[in-house]
Formats: C-alpha cells, structure tokens, sequence
C-alpha cells in the first residue's frame, strides 16, 4: 500500500513538473486560479520542465484544447472615424455576401532601415518563423523580438493578454517599427460574451474577436508601428482548417480596414491551399515543412515563410553601410 501511494504521489508531481501550463490554464479557466502554479516559473529547475513538455508537444502532440471561461469583456475599443467609417461599410456590404470571402488589396510597401527592430506577437505556430527571420534580417542589422509564446491566443486574456504584452513591449523599446502578428491556432473555440454562450464564428463571436484584433492594431498606431498580420496557415484536419480559413478571413479585413498588410502564408507552403509536409527550398532541395501533428510550421517551412515576409520589405540601403 505505501509503495502504491509512493509511485501515485511520484506521478502525479511529475506530471506538474512537466505540464505547469496545461494545468495552470485548466485551473484558472475552471476555478478562476491557479493555485499558485505560476509562480513555480520563478524557481529556474521548474522552467526546464516546461521546456521540456514544449519539445515532446511539438514534436508529437496536437493542439492544446480548452474552452476559456468567461472574463470581462470591455466596451469595442474606439477607432478613427475614418476607420469606423470603413469597417462599418464593409460590414453593411457584406451582410448577404458569403462571408468566406477575403478582401483582396494592394499591397503596400514596407520601409525599414538598419537599426530599426521588427517585434514578432503571436502563438507557437510563429516561433519558427521568427527563428528563420533573424539571419535574414541581420545581415541588414535589423533585429528581431520575438516574444511569441505557445498556448496563447486573442481569446482568453486571464490567460495571456496579448493587448498588454504588446504594449508593454512598444512603450519600452522605440526602435521598433515594424510589428509581425500571427494567432488563431488557440481561438477556435466558443465563449460566454457578456453573460451568454456564443459559438464559433457565430456573429457575436466575429464581433467579439474582430475588436481583440483591433486592440493590437491600435496599440501599433499609438506608437507609429506598421503591422505585417499573417494568415494562418492551412492545416491537416479539414474541420480544424475550416475554422482558420474563417479567422483569415477577419485577418485579411481588418487589415484592409487598418490600411496594413496582410499576408497569406497558405499561398506560401501549401500547395493549392491544400496542406502538405514537404516543399523543395531554394537549393532544390526536399524539406519537411511541416510538424508532425498537423499544425506548427518546422524550422525549415519557418525559413521558407521569413523569406518571403522579407521580400515585403524595403530596406534603406544607404542606412545600412
């Protein structure tokens, strides 16, 4: 019997060693705390098991489910008339339109010169494609920031908030002049939106997710940041790809409404918008674009987005000489 309870009791610390934010966010979602778990991050030998539980999901495991609980939910930020103006246009044209539908636009050109710094927001999913930025981008002596973290979304903000994080980021470094988003892997689920139950894609919950959007396009206006927005890239499980082509479609228009640039990474490494594992790069060469799971990106598929995120920007080389 105290063997039984020896190995149950050993199990189960492992198992919070190596899962601290899986459990932290089932708690707090569930009982609105954590019960102190976060807070196991400030010991360093605790770090090294999430680290750890971040390698075997990439490599093995799916996305992370959950349901967030409701949170508070402020009053729709408020936008430039100008902007308003437009969004709320397009939301009149569209009302008998297939909402499927991506507004194509123009794309306008980005100017960066040395020095300048480029800030990376956004799930796991855009991990490695910040990874395959920094080389390209130095040679030019721009640097990347990527403060992307895995798990994390627009929807759930007691969880992470991405309004906070991001301006926190920009009020302390002025040298960053570009902002390269990429989320909605974590955001596919339902939600209480003031006090009632709303669906996925339901109209309330566009509404809802379009104005946490634009809570991160108006911290970059505030501190004259361009915003590169990158679409979602197209996954293995149809449902699951369904749901991303349908917040790519809420990327790509509040983007036009913003009057910033939007990019669709489906055109870059699915062929046909069809998901696939393999793509040749530039030396020819077949390489695994893909993670096992069906949804992250690998280092090599990273490299292969980041050029073409650079060939969208114009860099002053006079400034960098």
């Amino acid at each position: 019997m105290f063997k039984f309870l020896f190995v149950y009791i050993f199990s189960v610390l492992l198992i919070c060693f190596f899962m601290q934010d899986p459990l932290s966010m089932y708690l707090e979602q569930k009982y609105n705390s954590d019960f102190g778990i976060k807070k196991l991050k400030e010991i360093k030998i605790a770090n090294k098991g999430i680290e750890f539980y971040d390698f075997l999901k990439f490599k093995f495991a799916g996305q992370e489910k959950y349901k967030p609980q409701e949170e508070y939910i402020p009053e729709p930020i408020k936008i430039t008339n100008i902007i308003k103006q437009e969004i709320t246009k397009n939301q009149k044209q569209k009302s008998d339109q297939n909402k499927t539908k991506i507004v194509v636009k123009k794309a306008k050109q980005i100017r960066l010169k040395a020095g300048d710094e480029i800030l990376f927001i956004g799930d796991s999913i855009m991990q490695n494609i910040a990874i395959g930025s920094r080389k390209l981008f130095a040679k030019n002596g721009i640097k990347i920031i990527d403060i992307s973290k895995h798990s994390t979304g627009l929807v759930n903000k007691k969880y992470y908030n991405w309004e906070e994080k991001t301006s926190i980021a920009l009020e302390n470094n002025n040298k960053i002049k570009l902002l390269i988003a990429l989320f909605g892997a974590n955001d596919s689920w339902g939600r209480s939106i003031r006090g009632r139950y709303r669906e996925f894609n339901t109209k309330e919950w566009n509404d809802f997710y379009k104005n946490r959007i634009s809570e991160i396009y108006q911290i970059a206006k505030k501190h004259n940041v361009e915003v590169l927005w990158l679409g979602v890239p197209c996954m293995k499980k149809d449902d699951f790809n369904e749901k991303m082509n349908s917040l790519n479609v809420l990327f790509s228009n509040l983007s036009k409404n913003y009057n910033e640039t939007y990019l669709d990474v489906k055109n870059i490494i699915c062929t046909n918008e069809i998901y696939t594992t393999h793509l040749k790069n530039d030396n020819n060469e077949t390489v695994k674009i893909r993670a096992n799971d069906g949804i992250h990106i690998s280092i090599a598929g990273g490299r292969i987005i980041a050029k073409t995120i650079f060939s969208k920007i114009k860099i002053d080389e006079n400034s960098s000489k």
